[in-house]
């Protein structure tokens, strides 16, 4: 009994691995359609294959559905998880063409390249322009508020002397009236 159950962990194992290998490259979103199952539906629904098809490095779907882990269609995407940056699709004929393209190297997972995770490093160098960019806006701001406020003053001391200006005029033109006055 024993050992039937062992047979049993290992044969999961394998369908666990296998079923890794089927579904590399699936948009997180998408991979309600790559469930195992005896069949698999392009996501165009434009067609239906057995799902051992999935991965297998020949396009059967017009869209590429099927091939999201290889470079079998021209027009498939691959999906670089980039853990701890923005996930991002590649073009599939970048997959296993000996650059690597994912910061973690996922997309060369077959071509023999050994591919260094950048991940963390491209994370903060991303991290650090966003928080220059956060520094010079928050610059950016106080002196947009310092220019406001100096304009405020500004239309203030131009209000003031308008205000001494019409009170001059008040007066001269009292003084005007009086001179007027005198004279009749």
């Amino acid at each position: 009994m024993v050992k039937f159950c062992f047979l049993i962990e290992i044969f999961l194992f394998i369908l666990l691995i296998k079923n890794q290998e089927l579904t590399i490259g699936i948009d997180p979103k998408d991979s309600q359609h790559y469930l195992p199952k005896k069949t698999f539906n392009c996501l165009d629904g434009n067609g239906e294959i057995p799902y051992s098809y999935i991965n297998d490095d020949y396009c059967d779907c017009l869209d590429g559905s099927d091939e999201p882990g290889t470079n079998a269609c021209s027009n498939g995407n691959f999906f670089c998880h980039n853990e701890g940056l923005d996930p991002k699709k590649i073009p599939s004929s970048r997959v296993n063409d000996g650059y690597c393209d994912c910061c973690s190297g996922e997309d060369e997972y077959n071509s023999g390249v050994e591919c260094i995770n950048t991940c963390s490093s491209e994370h903060l160098i991303k991290k650090t322009k966003n928080e220059k960019k956060e520094k010079l806006r928050k610059k950016g701001s106080n002196k947009r508020e310092q220019m406001i406020n100096e304009i405020d003053d500004l239309f203030l001391n131009i209000d003031e002397e308008i205000e001494k200006s019409e009170g001059k005029l008040e007066r001269q033109k009292m003084k005007k009236e009086k001179l007027k006055q005198r004279k009749t």
